[in-house]
C-alpha cells in the first residue's frame, strides 16, 4: 500500500516493502555511520518519532546487518549490529 508517508519516505532515500534489496541477506561490513545518521536527519524533518525510531542500512540502500536506533527522548544514536543484540538494551533476549 503507497501512501502519502511512504511516499515521502522513499523521497528521503528510505526503500519500501516489496524492494528486492530488503529481501537480501544482508553481509557484515564497515560501519556506514554518517550515512546511517544522514538518513535519520532526513527521516525526522518528515515525522516526529514520540515512540523513537530505528533505520536499518538496507532501508537506505545499504545491504548491510546494521541498524541505528534512537530511543525517545534521547539524543544518542546506538548503532545495533547482530551481533549486539543479546546484550542490546533495545531487544529483548533471544529463546
Amino acid at each position: 500500500m503507497n501512501t502519502l508517508r511512504s511516499t515521502l519516505m522513499a523521497a528521503a532515500g528510505i526503500v519500501q516493502e516489496g524492494d528486492v534489496l530488503l529481501q537480501t541477506v544482508a553481509q557484515p561490513f564497515d560501519l556506514p555511520i554518517r550515512e546511517l545518521n544522514a538518513a535519520i536527519s532526513r527521516v525526522k524533518e518528515l515525522h516526529d518519532f514520540g515512540k523513537g525510531m530505528g533505520i536499518a542500512a538496507p532501508q537506505i540502500g545499504i545491504g548491510r546487518a546494521v541498524a541505528a536506533i534512537v530511543p525517545p527522548g534521547d539524543g544518542s544514536t546506538p548503532v545495533v549490529t547482530p551481533a549486539d543484540l543479546p546484550r542490546s538494551p533495545y531487544f529483548p533476549p533471544r529463546p
